[in-house]
């Protein structure tokens, strides 16, 4: 009888392990998530070129 009880325990514990771990690896990843897209991501912006007068505009040299 109490073997009954030892082997009824270890499976019902065993049962309840296998089921924590199922659940524990169900968690995705961000850089799985397709629909993730905006970590990390810089806003974006224009680049400007500043130059000293119009005439190095005109020859295009903004050195």
């Amino acid at each position: 009888m109490m073997k009954r009880v030892v082997l009824k325990t270890f499976q019902l514990s065993c049962l309840l392990l296998t089921g924590a771990f199922a659940f524990a690896q169900n968690s995705n990843n961000d850089w799985e998530n397709p629909a993730l897209y905006e970590v990390n991501k810089e806003a974006p912006h224009a680049s400007f070129m500043l130059f000293d007068n119009q005439q190095d505009v005109i020859k295009d040299d903004y050195s």
